[in-house]
C-alpha cells in the first residue's frame, strides 16, 4: 500500500526551480492523507471552495499546467510497483490537473482504467447566471470525456446518472455506490416511542437541505396539536448561517453540532425515523440530480423507518420511491399530511424499517460490489 505524493506547493516550485528539485516523493498509505492536506495548503484550498471563486482554482491549474510533474520519481515510482490497473474517480471544479496525470500514467503503463463519477460533473442540465461558471463548466468537459472514453467501464453512483450518462456519452456505465456488510445490520424495530416520537438527520443541510428540515419542523408543530409529539434533532458539521439557525430553531426542531460516526450510529439507534432530505428548489435539484448519498446506505441499515424529502427526478429519492423503501414525498404540500398519516400509524413506522433495510441488502450488498469490481478487473487483464 504505497502512494505517490505531488503537492501544489512542490508545482510551484518547479515553475522557477526547474531541475534543482525533487518533484514528488513516496509516502506510506498511514500517513499520506495526513501529510498530503499540509502540503497542499488545505485551508487555502478550503477557502476557495467556501467561496466558489472561481479564479482561485485556475490558477491551481494554471500551476499545474506549468510545473514538471512529469518527473523522474513518478516514472521510477510506476517502474517499481508495476500496476495492473488504473482506477480514476472524476471529480468537478478544481481537478482537471488529476485527469490529465491519468492519462499519462495510461499511456506511459498501457495499463486498463477505470473511471467513477459520483455527481453530475459532466452534463450542461446545471443553472447558474455565472459567466465564468459556464467557461470553468465548459473548459473541463474536454478532458473528463478523454478519460472516460479511455476507460474500460465509467462507474457511476445512481440509476438515473447511468441512463443520462450512457445517452450522453456512449459507454458502458455500472452503478457502484457504498456497500452494506451483512453482519452489520442492525435489528429492526420492534416497538416504537409511540406518542412521543424522535426523528434524526445527520448530514449537510446546505444546497437548500435546510429548508426542507424546516418544513418538517413546522409540520411537526402541526402533528403536535393532536396528540403526537415528534421531536426532529438535526446534527451536522455544515457552516449554519443566522437564517439557518432561525429557520431550523422551534419547539419540536433542535439543531446541534457536529458528531462523530460512531455517536451518528448511536442516535439512530434511538430514532423511530431516519431523515433523508434533498432540497426542493429547482437550481438547488438540478445540482444533486444524479447524486446519491452515502449516508442512505447507512441509514438502510439500521432498520429504521427513513422519511424521505426531495424532487421526484433526485436519484436518491427515485431509488426509494421505486423500491418502496422510504415514505417519500416530492413537494411542499406533501409534508404535513404524509407525515401527519406516518406518526399516526406506529405499524407503519415499523413496516418502512424493515423495507428500508432489504433495499438496502438488495441494492448495495458490499460483497455484491466487490465481486462486481474484482470481476471487471480481472477480466480486463485476460
Amino acid at each position: 500500500m504505497k502512494c505517490f505524493q505531488i503537492t501544489t506547493k512542490k508545482m510551484a516550485r518547479s515553475i522557477f526551480l526547474r531541475g534543482s528539485t525533487q518533484i514528488g516523493q513516496e509516502v506510506d498509505k498511514v500517513s499520506s492523507d495526513a501529510e498530503i492536506l499540509e502540503g497542499t495548503s488545505a485551508s487555502a484550498f478550503n477557502f476557495a471552495r467556501k467561496k466558489r471563486w472561481i479564479i482561485l482554482f485556475w490558477i491551481r491549474e494554471l500551476v499545474w499546467l506549468l510545473g514538471n510533474w512529469k518527473s523522474k520519481q513518478l516514472m521510477q515510482f510506476l517502474d517499481e510497483n508495476k500496476p495492473d490497473v488504473i482506477f480514476q474517480p472524476i471529480y468537478g471544479q478544481g481537478y482537471a490537473y488529476i485527469n490529465r496525470i491519468a492519462l499519462f500514467i495510461k499511456k506511459y503503463t498501457g495499463v486498463p482504467m477505470f473511471s467513477y463519477i459520483s455527481d453530475d460533473c459532466y452534463s450542461l442540465r446545471q443553472f447558474s447566471l455565472s459567466p465564468l461558471y459556464w467557461i470553468d463548466r465548459l473548459a473541463r468537459r474536454p478532458i473528463m470525456r478523454k478519460v472516460i472514453l479511455s476507460s474500460e467501464i465509467l462507474y457511476v453512483v445512481s440509476e438515473v446518472q447511468k441512463r443520462e450518462y450512457e445517452d450522453m456519452l456512449h459507454v458502458p456505465c455500472k452503478v457502484l455506490t457504498k456497500g452494506i456488510k451483512k453482519e452489520e445490520l442492525q435489528k429492526t424495530i420492534e416497538k416504537t416511542n409511540y406518542p412521543h416520537y424522535l426523528m434524526i438527520y445527520a448530514g449537510n443541510i446546505g444546497e437548500g437541505r435546510w429548508k426542507s428540515l424546516s418544513l418538517i419542523g413546522e409540520a411537526l408543530d402541526e402533528v403536535a396539536l393532536d396528540g403526537i409529539t415528534c421531536d426532529l434533532e438535526i446534527y451536522t458539521r455544515s457552516i449554519v448561517t443566522d437564517r439557518m439557525k432561525s429557520a431550523l430553531t422551534g419547539s419540536h426542531i433542535h439543531l446541534k453540532g457536529a458528531v462523530t460516526a460512531a455517536e451518528v450510529q448511536e442516535l439512530s439507534n434511538k430514532a423511530d425515523i431516519l431523515l433523508h432530505v434533498e432540497s426542493l428548489d429547482y437550481k438547488d435539484s438540478l445540482i444533486i440530480h444524479q447524486s446519491f448519498s452515502t449516508k442512505l446506505v447507512d441509514l438502510m441499515k439500521c432498520g429504521k423507518c427513513i422519511f424521505a424529502v426531495g424532487p421526484k427526478d433526485a436519484a436518491s429519492i427515485e431509488h426509494l420511491s421505486s423500491n418502496d423503501a422510504a415514505i417519500v414525498v416530492v413537494n411542499k404540500e406533501q409534508v404535513g399530511s404524509r407525515l401527519k398519516h406516518l406518526l399516526q400509524s406506529d405499524s407503519l413506522i415499523l413496516e418502512y424499517g424493515v423495507k428500508a433495510q432489504n433495499c438496502g441488502l438488495k441494492y448495495h450488498d458490499l460483497r455484491m460490489m466487490q465481486k462486481m469490481l474484482n470481476d471487471d478487473f480481472v477480466r480486463s487483464l485476460s
